[in-house]
């Protein structure tokens, strides 16, 4: 769900769930777990750093854009 609409989308969420989110670079869904764990959720993490960080650590072969 883009951040932007996050707040409309809500109700397809399970606080229940554990929820990763995740952008290119991690900004923008540490923002999205900052506002989740404001209203209630507590299973949401971040992907720090994002896909970008991701494919340098985990998967260097991935082609970068």
């Amino acid at each position: 769900i883009p951040l932007s609409q996050l707040p409309q989308r809500l109700n397809e969420l399970d606080s229940a769930d554990d929820i990763i989110a995740y952008c290119k670079a991690g900004q923008r869904s540490a923002y999205a777990v900052q506002f989740l764990q404001q209203i209630g959720f507590t299973k949401v993490r971040n992907l720090r750093g994002g896909i970008s960080a991701w494919a340098r650590e985990v998967e260097p072969t991935m082609p970068r854009y």
